[in-house]
């Protein structure tokens, strides 16, 4: 067995998400992970709404120079917030987040909802979906038979990276418990 888990990888370009699929997607996550994070979307024009309602629940916030394919500079920080997945949290992002967030096709810089952005689902203080909903990335991080076959019968075309991919991608394979010196709330 490697030493770190070898992500299954969308290709965007080949074989798009539809919304359909995306709902399908999330859905699962939901029933199958305990926790979320969303980002501070800096270059969107924000209006709170989400990160408002998402508030109450809100069980960590992350100050980072790293998370999910992101690096930043000290002096620009990410803000993510981590969520558990309850009855509440998952009926405020089904009406506040997914319809903007599926939707590829609509503008997202000129709606007043995103807010927030780059949905990563967790297990046990480990990621199990990584998003950068601008660039079309989707990463699963599973060893789960049944998540996997799972996401495979809504989505057919995960592709298994090679290892030299898992490699080059292991910072991406986010652990909540590397994190906890960036905890700011």
């Amino acid at each position: 067995m490697s030493l770190h888990k070898i992500p299954y990888i969308h290709i965007y370009e080949e074989h798009p998400f539809t919304t359909e699929t995306l709902h399908k997607t999330f859905t699962l996550l939901e029933e199958y992970c305990d926790s979320f994070s969303l980002m501070q979307a800096y270059w969107y024009n924000t209006n709170p709404i989400l990160k408002n309602e998402l508030l109450p629940y809100r069980t960590a916030q992350y100050q980072t120079t790293h998370w999910f394919c992101y690096d930043m500079l000290e002096t620009e920080p990410l803000q993510v917030s981590l969520y558990p997945v309850c009855t509440q949290t998952k009926e405020i992002l089904n009406r506040l987040f997914y319809p903007y967030h599926i939707y590829f096709d609509v503008d997202l810089r000129k709606t007043s909802i995103p807010d927030l952005e780059d949905l990563c689902f967790f297990k046990d203080g480990e990621l199990v979906f990584g998003s950068v909903a601008h660039e079309s990335i989707f990463y699963l991080y599973s060893e789960d038979e049944a998540l996997i076959k799972a996401m495979l019968q809504i989505y057919p075309y995960w592709e298994k990276a090679d290892e030299e991919f898992a490699r080059r991608s292991k910072p991406e394979h986010i652990r909540l418990k590397d994190y906890q010196n960036c905890i700011i709330g």
